[in-house]
């Protein structure tokens, strides 16, 4: 099993997603995030390991997205006040999400980002409170950018047919 920033094709990604995923880890479906001038938002699925959406090449602000699986140093801390969904669901969500949203749907800071992608796959709401609170929100009037709805029906797709 390796960490890795390789973009892999979706059964790839399926089957080092359940390699790396340990239930019986404190940490195993929890939101991570970390700080470097904006919040970057994971999915621990292990002490070690986690999860996380953004764009197939580095410092794009729109482009392709992809998910991949990277090491949980000590600069990820846990999110607070998550209303999460039992661990099973949560894993269900996330292999549900690799051939839902991996190098189908654009990555986008404003758009679908990390922290939509994350809080969708936890708790089941698509939201991004970092575009809401960092000023988008006055160009958000409808909440089409923070709350980003449509995912649930696309998570929903392959969730359901697994």
């Amino acid at each position: 099993m390796s960490l890795h920033k390789e973009i892999l094709i979706d059964s790839e990604l399926v089957k080092e997603l359940k390699q790396c995923w340990n239930p019986l880890s404190i940490r195993s479906g929890t939101l991570v995030q970390r700080f470097d001038g904006v919040w970057h938002y994971s999915v621990a699925l292990s002490d070690t390991s986690a999860i996380s959406w953004g764009p197939s090449e580095a410092l794009q602000l729109y482009h392709q997205g992809s998910l991949v699986i990277h090491e949980l140093g000590p600069e990820f801390k846990d999110g607070i006040q998550v209303p999460y969904l039992p661990k099973a669901e949560i894993f269900k969500d996330l292999t549900s999400s690799i051939p839902a949203f991996h190098r189908k749907w654009k990555y986008g800071v404003q758009g679908w980002n990390c922290e939509h992608w994350a809080r969708l796959v936890v708790s089941g709401q698509p939201i991004s409170y970092q575009v809401k609170e960092q000023g988008f929100g006055v160009l958000d009037a409808f909440g089409v950018l923070h709350f980003r709805g449509e995912a649930i029906e696309q998570l929903n797709k392959y969730k359901f047919n697994s």
